[in-house]
């Protein structure tokens, strides 16, 4: 019995509808993938970066609490801990930096100006 040629193209279309959560990361490199989730802008994301840190806490202290040596447990704490490090906005924190320093320049410029306007 002879089997049928399938057509691998059209097969890759079927299940493309089912392979939504992972993205491709890189062009050049396997197994490496992005995966998105959607917050409702900066005030939600860091509610859920300390989330994440007093869970994170949580479960150390409770380690330290039971005197536990489980590699496994502390895997995945650093696990999580790392996928927090990865949800801290580094460079929007350099633009409110940039914004706070903008801030003060002018605001020391305006206290100036009034101080000049008073004499």
């Amino acid at each position: 019995m002879e089997k049928e040629p399938t057509n691998s193209k059209h097969d890759n279309l079927n299940l493309a509808k089912y392979f939504t959560m992972l993205t491709p990361a890189y062009t050049t490199r396997k197994n490496s993938y992005n995966l998105q989730f959607h917050i409702h802008g900066y005030t939600d994301l860091f509610y859920l970066i300390i989330d994440l840190l007093k869970t994170a806490m949580l479960a150390i202290d409770g380690l330290e609490a039971n005197n536990v040596k489980d590699v496994g447990r502390e895997q995945y704490i650093g696990s999580l801990l790392k996928v927090i490090e990865k949800l801290i906005p580094i460079d929007e924190a350099a633009l409110l930096d940039e914004l706070h320093e903008q801030f003060w320049d002018e605001r020391r410029e305006s206290d100036k100006d009034d101080v000049e306007a008073k004499t």
